[in-house]
């Protein structure tokens, strides 16, 4: 079991129904498929924003709440150790999508795992399977009840010029970092990110944890990746840094 696995279930066995929503690029939805099958009891997931189709393989059923249902399906059946709830799939044949649940939606889930003691998990955050994002306006989407925020920051393109093809909303990403277009996407500009406030620290609730989640796999330039130099630039911000291989 990795680390950051690993204090998240020390997270939920002091508290049996932790909200985790997860946000950033480059490994959300692993995560999310990770932590429904690692953490205790059966674990609840859903989307604030959307999902590839595909993602549903990653759990043992998709149950589908339509909005047009007052009441919520039964979600914790005995032979489903993960869940992911949606409102539905849209799209065409092509281009198919997992959508969200709606703001009583998730009031209503949220209050069931508060009162089964079962976690919740809810990938808030959209980033086009790129590796580095900057948020919108409108993202992330995190509720006001989630006990911790995971900023999920892929380090693949670390070093590659930025541009669209590897940031989603690059423009965005510029401007946050004050990093040129076109210029090395190095480890300075993604802490600079993930330190500001319409960066990495963007709509986190004020009582939420925050963890940082790197993910080096397929990074070319893995010597550049200083731990101790990252943790010291993070630590008054976040309340850990981790990594994975």
């Amino acid at each position: 079991m990795s680390e950051i696995i690993e204090e998240i279930a020390k997270l939920q066995a002091q508290n049996p129904a932790l909200t985790v929503s997860i946000v950033g690029s480059g490994g959300k939805t692993t995560l999310m498929k990770q932590l429904a099958e690692k953490l205790a009891g059966p674990v609840l997931c859903t989307t604030s924003t959307k999902l590839g189709v595909e993602q549903a393989l990653y759990f043992d059923q998709h149950i589908v709440w339509n909005e047009t249902e007052k009441e919520a399906p039964s979600l914790f059946p005995e032979n489903a150790k993960s869940t992911l709830i949606s409102s539905g799939i849209t799209g065409d044949s092509n281009h198919q999508r997992i959508n969200n649940l709606s703001e009583e939606q998730f009031e209503v889930i949220h209050q069931l795992c508060l009162e089964k003691g079962l976690p919740l998990i809810i990938e808030a955050d959209g980033a086009k399977c790129k590796s580095l994002k900057a948020p919108a306006a409108w993202e992330p989407v995190i509720p006001a009840f989630t006990d911790l925020v995971v900023v999920v920051v892929g380090l693949r393109d670390l070093m590659k010029p930025l541009s669209e093809e590897v940031v989603f909303r690059s423009e965005l990403f510029s401007k946050i970092t004050y990093l040129t277009m076109g210029a090395p996407i190095d480890i300075d500009a993604i802490c600079r990110h993930l330190k500001a406030p319409l960066g990495g620290l963007k709509d986190i609730p004020q009582d939420a944890k925050t963890f940082v989640y790197f993910v080096i796999s397929g990074c070319e330039n893995r010597q550049l990746v200083d731990k101790t130099s990252i943790s010291k630039a993070l630590q008054a911000h976040f309340d850990k840094v981790f990594y994975s291989e």
